[in-house]
């Protein structure tokens, strides 16, 4: 039986916890709830959504709840590109 699926999955559970998951840092409730309250958060936890293709963000924020972050980011971004003042460092 192989089980070399499970232990991979076990240490990317592993590295999320101890913070190892930077992606999984940048997106921790605690942090999307206080976003949806402070706008300078909010505009402070963008700029470190910058580093990340559209895609995964847009696969983290998969509750419905955090739709008007997700568009409100959405929105910023492509105002930015077509600006001309977006500078991505996609991980």
């Amino acid at each position: 039986m192989d089980t070399s699926g499970v232990k991979e999955e076990r240490l990317w559970d592993t590295k999320a916890l101890v913070g190892l998951d930077k992606l999984a840092k940048d997106f921790v409730k605690a942090d999307l709830d206080k976003m949806l309250t402070s706008h300078s958060f909010m505009l402070s936890m963008f700029q470190k959504w910058d580093q990340y293709k559209t895609e995964k963000i847009i696969s983290r924020l998969t509750n419905t709840k955090y739709n008007a972050l997700l568009l409100e980011y959405l929105n910023m971004r492509s105002a930015e590109l077509h600006a001309g003042v977006f500078k991505p460092h996609f991980n």
